[in-house]
């Protein structure tokens, strides 16, 4: 059985908008940034901490997810990477 014409999706490509792309571009350059810094040194007093960061800079840093959340409250969604510092290894996600 198929459907009638009338009830078919339309199907479009997927088109980023400029100010969208933009905005990715920024938190893959600050994402990749955090995993591989040009100076190792400038992130060190972070280790074992939760960091966030936007435009290749840690704008805020606790020792806690829970504590990092209030200091990210005037900060636009979608607008910094989180990652964490622990077990020597390093976890990015936007935010």
């Amino acid at each position: 059985m198929s459907l009638p014409t009338a009830t078919k999706p339309e199907i479009k490509p997927w088109v980023i908008p400029a100010w969208q792309r933009e905005k990715i571009e920024r938190l893959n350059a600050t994402s990749a940034w955090l995993r591989n810094p040009p100076a190792p040194e400038l992130l060190q007093p972070y280790r074992g901490q939760w960091v966030a960061a936007r435009d290749c800079r840690v704008i805020a840093a606790a020792d806690t997810l829970d504590e990092l959340y209030p200091l990210l409250k005037n900060e636009p969604s979608g607008s910094y990477m989180i990652a964490c510092f622990r077990g020597g290894r390093i976890r990015c996600e936007p935010r």
